[in-house]
């Protein structure tokens, strides 16, 4: 590797330049010795510590506990799951989007110490005192019109290492969804018969697929969609013997049709599977209307609250929709919570505290310095670890060979 100092013009190819301009060149190299060399310097030191042998000797560095899945492009993956390279989910905060990252660094330590507890009835989160949690901090409450009190937050989201959070009487709001549009696309009227289907649909293995219905509300959408897919279909009705029961109605499709050609590929034996995370957001939300209008469930104002569908994968899958659509879930045995947020508020004093722990922390290291992680069941987005070795990695690849 060359050497600091052995800085030579011709290495650039602008050597006339460099005559030319004396003044400006000696200018340049002195910045160059002053600031940016050391700068690089440390850097490159921290570079070789935390990815040769000081590396056995570091303790749990910015890691969550071993517990602690984190999503991947292929699903959530526990400890010793994710390789260096392997697509992630992560998070850019200025634009509340959710894209496809690469873990550039994995790590796993023994640990036995205090970690931080960050933990309400939305959240649970164990990560070492170091651990960069992504942030807003409350303001006080302002008067608005009608004299009624608000909070108002911080405009940007920063870290803020977990052992320095102050725990006294403060709110903190920490993002858990974002909003990620995927790159595959089937349309968005296919994606909201899938999620009919994925509801309240049968799939026989001999003979051709049905939607049960019988609200009248979603039966009149479920027809209208299909008419103006035009798809092949026939619609069968019994009558309800009692008077408070609705009419039962089905739609048929022929096993050979179009139908069951997308439901097949997509959904075989209606079970959803991963590759529906990544169609495109408008795509998204219409699946998560076609699943809401088949098992959900509506508050006063209209928005759907709660889907109930006791099946723990299905809920789990679900979950990370909802996620991914800027979107809240949180999943019971039978069914799951909706929430329209995509945060959620924590008080210091009562849902921050120290915690004993003995045992292995892991976390990786992407570009975009986070990632989406789950705990307990609750999915919330954190800070990666090590958030050197991107920038010193680039620095010393990109500037050495040219030093």
């Amino acid at each position: 590797m060359p050497k600091y100092d052995s800085y030579r013009p011709e290495d650039w190819g602008d050597e006339e330049m460099m005559k030319k301009y004396p003044i400006q060149r000696d200018d340049a190299k002195l910045y160059f010795t002053n600031c940016i060399l050391p700068r690089l310097n440390r850097a490159y030191k921290l570079f070789i510590g935390y990815t040769g042998d000081r590396a056995k000797e570091i303790k749990s560095w910015q890691c969550v506990s071993e517990d602690t899945e984190i999503l991947s492009a292929d699903g959530w993956k526990k400890i010793g799951g994710i390789n260096k390279g392997d697509k992630v989910f992560s998070y850019d905060h200025p634009t509340g989007k959710i894209f496809v990252d690469t873990a550039r660094e994995v790590f796993a330590f023994d640990a036995n110490d205090e970690m931080i507890s960050i933990k309400n009835a939305a959240t649970d989160q164990l990560v070492t005192s170091n651990h960069r949690v992504l942030l807003k901090k409350s303001r006080k409450l302002t008067n608005q019109n009608n004299s009624v009190r608000v909070r108002t937050w911080d405009k940007d989201y920063r870290y803020v290492e977990a052992g320095k959070i102050p725990v006294g009487s403060v709110d903190y709001r920490l993002p858990t969804s974002g909003l990620y549009d995927g790159k595959v696309s089937i349309g968005g009227d296919w994606a909201e018969l899938i999620g009919w289907f994925i509801t309240d649909g049968c799939m026989p293995k001999k003979g051709g697929a049905y939607i049960t219905q019988s609200k009248p509300e979603t039966l009149c959408r479920l027809r209208s969609l299909l008419v103006s897919m035009n798809v092949e279909f026939r619609e069968w009705s019994r009558k309800k013997e009692l008077e408070h029961y609705h009419d039962e109605h089905r739609f048929y499709f022929p096993s050979k049709g179009e139908v069951m050609k997308k439901m097949n590929e997509w959904i075989p034996g209606r079970k959803p599977n991963i590759k529906l995370w990544h169609i495109s957001l408008s795509e998204k939300r219409r699946l998560i209307e076609g699943i809401c209008y088949g098992d959900g469930s509506k508050r006063p104002d209209g928005k759907y609250h709660m889907i109930s569908k006791p099946k723990k994968d299905f809920l789990e899958w679900l979950q990370v929709l909802l996620h991914l659509t800027g979107l809240r879930g949180l999943v019971t045995e039978e069914y799951i919570n909706v929430a329209h947020k995509d945060t959620i508020d924590i008080y210091g004093k009562r849902h921050i505290s120290s915690k004993k722990y003995n045992g292995k922390v892991w976390s990786i290291s992407t570009d975009r310095t986070n990632y989406i992680a789950k705990r307990n069941g609750k999915i919330f987005i954190t800070g990666n670890s090590n958030i050197f070795v991107p920038y010193t990695q680039g620095v010393v690849e990109t500037l050495m060979p040219r030093i």
